[in-house]
Order: C-alpha cells, then structure tokens, then sequence
C-alpha cells in the first residue's frame, strides 16, 4: 500500500509514507531480546526506529522528504525533522512523525500543527499517556479537517494519511504509543491506537522501514550488511549508545540499499537520533539539521 497525497489545488510535501511496520521484538524471561518478527508488507519511502531497554529509549529517523504531484516524486529535503521533543511537567516524551502532510507554501505543515498542539496541552494534566495521547490526536484531527475545509490541502489519495508515535516518560512511567490517522471517503476518521505499552511491556523495539532490507539486516548472514549489524539485535541490558549505533545503522542500510528495494531511493538524508531517560530527559545523540523545535511549557 503507497500513501502518496496529492491535490489538485496546491500540491503536497510528503516525507515519508505509513506502512505496517517491522513488529515488535519481545524479551524472553533471561533478558534477551526474542527474534525479530519482520511483516513488513509492501515498500517505504521512511525509515524510523524506536528502541526501548532498562536505559531508556531510542528514537532515529532518516531526513529526506520528497515533493509528490500526481505519480511524479521529487527529493525536496534531505534535513527534515521527523522527531521533536514534548516537555512539560510529568512528561518528558519524543513524538516522531510518519506520512507528514504540507503544502507548497508551507501555510499547513503536520510537524509544526504538532508541536503546537504539544504546547497548547502542556500545562494540562493527564492520568497517563493514553488520555494524552487522545487529547494530542484529536486536536490535530481537528487541525488537519480544519486544513482540508479550508482549501489549504487537497484530497487524500490512500485510505493511511499520517502515524505518530510517542515514546518516554510520562508521570515518571515508561510508556509509549502510536496513532495512525486514516480517512474514508475523504473524511478523516478518528485516529486508530495500534500500539499503546507502560512499564515494562514498552521494553523492545519497532522498525519501520523496507521489509526487503529488515529482513537481510536481521534474519540472515547476507554479507553486504555485515557492516550494518556489528552491534547485533538489542536486548534489554544494551546501552543507549549500542542502541543508538543500531538504529543509524539499520536506516544506514535502508539509505544505500535503492538498487535491491527501489522505495530505498527515497530513505536518506540526514539521520537524526534522541535518547530519552528519567535522569536526563530527552536529548539529542544525533541533532536534526533544521533546528531543535521542542514543545515546552514556559518555564520548563
């Protein structure tokens, strides 16, 4: 399944499309981390990694963003920033970005409607990151109707128009999950949560990306990508920095692998990695290149 959006009043910016993703590793009773469940179907045009051991998280992305008009595809950016940081009191969270939606001149970006959206409920209180994260979906749904009522973006073309996903700390709990927006017949329906954890049931890891190189990076011994798994699968115990070399060597992979998965064309750029942990918060191991536009409260 593409998601490719398109309009025909002012053409789109997508960086990236939603596919299923690679699954969900899971950790065995002595600690390890379980194989790799790699169900990725169809191809990607992103690549996004979340990694979650006793340390903390990591969360990587790749930059590029490509210009879609009609069944014409366009790099337009090689430093787009899928990730940004959500800092308020009682949450220190990474929100990464898929099938980001904006036009030509910019006057609707899904990123920054994000982001704003992260700062109007700061200062507001949750039980945990579930009511959060329904609050966070259903202002941006409203933004992103308002968007399409209005004139400023078009009609979508594939039923999938944009996935979220959250992932840290919230109220001092481990905790993550992912939003997948959709639309029938051209009306943006209520975001579907197709992953929610806490505690340690959001310990393990999440691929999104190709199927075809997921699947040679960690189910076989194919030598052209040994380079890209000299850390191995992570398990709980891994360190923040291992997991990190992991992440940016599997989107790595995917960036330089368009002549065995042509949709690898569009993984590159600049890849952006955080860490998120409960003494330090969130930081950046690799930076984005278009600025550090966290959502904070005043005086946070």
């Amino acid at each position: 399944m593409r998601t490719y959006l398109t309009t025909a009043k002012v053409p789109l910016y997508v960086g990236w499309n939603i596919w299923p993703d690679l699954g969900q590793t899971v950790f065995g009773p002595d600690g390890t981390m379980g194989s790799i469940n790699l169900f990725l179907a169809g191809d990607a045009s992103t690549a996004i990694v979340k990694i979650s051991t006793d340390s903390g998280f990591i969360i990587a992305a790749d930059g590029r963003q490509c210009f879609v008009a009609g069944q014409t595809r366009t790099i337009n950016s090689e430093t787009e920033q899928k990730i940004f940081p959500v800092l308020a009191p009682g949450r220190t969270l990474a929100c990464a970005l898929m099938g980001s939606v904006s036009n030509a001149d910019k006057s609707f970006d899904l990123a920054t409607e994000s982001r704003k959206t992260a700062a109007l409920l700061c200062s507001k209180r949750f039980k945990n990151l579930h009511n959060y994260a329904e609050a966070f979906a259903r202002l941006v749904k409203e933004n992103v109707t308002t968007a399409r009522e209005d004139g400023r973006l078009g009609a979508y073309q594939e039923e999938t128009v944009a996935k979220m996903i959250l992932a840290g700390y919230f109220r001092g709990e481990r905790c993550s999950c992912s939003m997948t927006f959709a639309h029938h017949n051209q009306i943006l329906c209520s975001p579907i949560f197709d992953d929610y954890s806490r505690g340690d049931t959001a310990l393990g890891s999440r691929f999104w990306g190709s199927e075809i190189v997921g699947k040679l990076v960690f189910k076989t011994d194919d030598q052209r990508f040994a380079p890209y798994r000299g850390k191995g699968s992570p398990n709980r115990s891994t360190s923040l920095s291992d997991a990190a070399e992991i992440a940016g060597d599997y989107i790595k992979a995917c960036s330089e692998s368009a002549d065995i998965d042509p949709c690898c064309a569009y993984i590159g750029g600049h890849i952006h990695i955080a860490k998120i942990t409960p003494a330090n918060g969130f930081e950046w191991v690799i930076p984005p290149r278009t600025g550090n536009q966290a959502a904070t409260c005043s005086g946070c």
